[in-house]
């Protein structure tokens, strides 16, 4: 528990830092194309359903360095099982919690990439997420 805290920790320091600085950002996009699918793994439903602290750092990193950086966007159009995970997650296929669906959504939009039915087959992910 303490480790994955520390994982945890530090992909939270990671996107915080290549939110804030473009240093930051050039230096993950130069590893992106090894850190990505690494990210985009911890979305599984393997992993949300053991570590989903985990998970959810994750997903907030997907987000965010995937946001107005094409270099990511290239990596992710360039690995169609990569880009089908973030719509498995976003689309409500794997199960995942509303806030990591939330989350893919998110990282979908930031890609350009509609969601698989349109966003109307997302609203349920949506209004999960929002709560009553």
């Amino acid at each position: 528990a303490e480790e994955e805290a520390h994982v945890c920790q530090v992909l939270d320091l990671v996107w915080e830092m290549c939110e804030s600085s473009e240093i930051a950002l050039e230096r993950f996009n130069a590893r992106g194309a090894h850190l990505l699918p690494a990210l985009v793994s911890l979305l599984s439903p393997a992993s949300f359903s053991t570590h989903p602290s985990l998970a959810g750092s994750a997903a907030q990193a997907l987000h965010v360095l995937s946001e107005d950086n094409p270099p990511a966007a290239a990596l992710f159009a360039a690995n169609p099982p990569m880009l089908n995970a973030v719509q498995d997650v976003a689309t409500g296929t794997t199960g995942a919690p509303p806030l990591l669906a939330a989350l893919a959504l998110g990282t979908l939009s930031n890609l350009g990439v509609q969601p698989r039915g349109g966003f109307g087959a997302i609203l349920s992910s949506v209004e999960a997420a929002l709560g009553p």
